[in-house]
């Protein structure tokens, strides 16, 4: 299996993911807390407009300007492009969002 970032040449998808990264985890804690207070409606109910809002207007922007073309970052990194590319764009930024 290709990853996505590969297969479509550019490795921006990984700052689209960015903002709904941070919904699935305010969500599913949430969920997992089992006590549903009005604040955490609220705290929540912003989180899932904040993430949206931040993908929304990244994938917009990419659509536009473009994003990281992989051709670009792969000439520079030579033969590490698919290592880097998973440890410095898709792990860095999802373990930092956790």
């Amino acid at each position: 299996m290709v990853p996505v970032g590969l297969k479509r040449k550019d490795n921006s998808i990984a700052d689209v993911a960015w903002g709904t990264g941070f919904i699935l985890v305010a969500w599913s804690t949430f969920l997992l807390n089992g006590s549903f207070s009005p604040r955490q409606w609220i705290v929540n109910l912003l989180v899932l407009i904040w993430g949206l809002r931040l993908a929304i207007r990244i994938h917009l922007r990419n659509r536009v300007k473009g994003g990281r073309p992989i051709p670009e970052v792969a000439e520079e990194w030579g033969k590490s492009f698919v290592l880097r590319s998973y440890l410095q764009v898709f792990l860095l930024q999802g373990s930092s969002c956790c």
